[in-house]
């Protein structure tokens, strides 16, 4: 969609969900970065990059202090505008991660009870640090089934992200 306007693009984001944001600085009626500190102050975290056709970093903090996401200088390539959607892609992947990691965080402890868990938890601590000194001190195949445990423990324990790192390493 396309607002001429900051009060324009409040109302568009009051009337659907957005996954990006692109806002001008200079609009007529209401700024962009009045548009963003008043969707910001209704909790809306919708990531939004602010556009000028200046590209002084002082316009790019002004930006990042409206509480914008990030800053494209104008003209806007579609190189930059891809640079831009992958990040927000990258960023919104590990939202989801996220909230999928806690809720099989919650359904453990829920199944096992939250001190059965912190045990669990502290168990699988000491053996990362057994884990690090066996990556760092031993020979490829002792490095490989140390990761490979490591990775199976956080899966249990719902530490995907977790459990992401130690398989790519």
């Amino acid at each position: 969609r396309i607002a001429t306007n900051g009060l324009e693009a409040l109302d568009a984001v009051a009337s659907g969900a957005f996954d990006l944001i692109l806002m001008d600085m200079q609009m007529p009626e209401m700024d962009g970065l009045t548009a963003t500190r008043r969707l910001r102050d209704t909790g809306d975290s919708t990531p939004i990059y602010g556009l000028s056709a200046n590209a002084f970093t002082s316009d790019r903090d002004a930006c990042l202090a409206a509480g914008m996401d990030g800053f494209l200088s104008k003209p806007v390539t579609r190189e930059k505008l891809a640079g831009v959607l992958a990040e927000v892609s990258r960023k919104a992947g590990a939202i989801r991660e996220s909230a999928a990691e806690s809720a099989q965080r919650t359904m453990l402890i829920d199944e096992l009870g939250a001190d059965a868990y912190a045990m669990l938890l502290s168990g699988f601590v000491a053996e990362a640090h057994r884990a690090l000194v066996d990556v760092r001190d031993g020979n490829a195949q002792t490095r490989r089934m140390a990761l490979r445990n490591l990775g199976s423990m956080a899966d249990t324990l719902g530490l995907e992200a977790i459990s992401t790192e130690v398989r790519a390493a």
